[in-house]
């Protein structure tokens, strides 16, 4: 089995890290000889805000007010992130960027970099009402009725753009339905 490069899209709720997690499990299982590396961005975001610098100061601050990173932090992020664990080798899954036209050309250009320009892009597709359905199913305490409606107004207005920039790029994009449960 050749590397495999993954990059995750998808609605709050539609299952995403469900579905990275049992990828992740299945490569382990069926490829032991290679490393199965998992990027998450609100994980790398979390973690930079607990650093002792200025750039952790003002992403901690923007994260508690509920806004949005700037694209060249989440870019720097998933940068860092790689620099520090990739192993040419490694099978990738990417979930949480890019978000934004910005950082899905960013994203292009730094896999190309790494010799992996023909990653793969799963979006799996939800309707709105699902995705409100089971963020507010979740009992998280940010998964209010005015936040769900931001991010699902975000995830139309920035996520899908970004989507669209890559496959205009020629990346192949693998749109699964997601209305189900996870086995489905």
């Amino acid at each position: 089995m050749k590397p495999l490069t993954v990059v995750f899209f998808g609605i709050s709720g539609a299952g995403k890290g469900t579905q990275i997690h049992i990828l992740k499990k299945f490569l382990e299982e069926q490829d032991t000889n290679r490393h199965v590396l998992h990027f998450d961005m609100g994980v790398g975001l979390r973690e930079l805000a607990k650093t002792p610098t200025l750039l952790a100061t003002k992403v901690k601050h923007i994260m508690a007010q509920g806004g949005l990173v700037p694209s060249f932090v989440c870019s720097f992020v998933l940068t860092d992130f790689l620099s520090k664990y990739f192993r040419s080798d490694d099978h990738l899954l990417i979930d949480g960027t890019p978000r934004r036209v910005a950082q899905a050309s960013a994203l292009d250009a730094e896999l190309a970099f790494y010799d992996r320009p023909e990653y793969e892009i799963v979006s799996f597709e939800i309707s709105e009402e699902t995705a409100r359905q089971r963020m507010l199913g979740r009992g998280r305490a940010d998964d209010t009725e005015h936040a769900i409606e931001g991010r699902i107004q975000f995830f139309n207005e920035h996520v899908i753009p970004a989507l669209e920039l890559l496959k205009g790029r020629g990346r192949v994009v693998h749109h699964i339905p997601a209305e189900g449960t996870p086995a489905e």
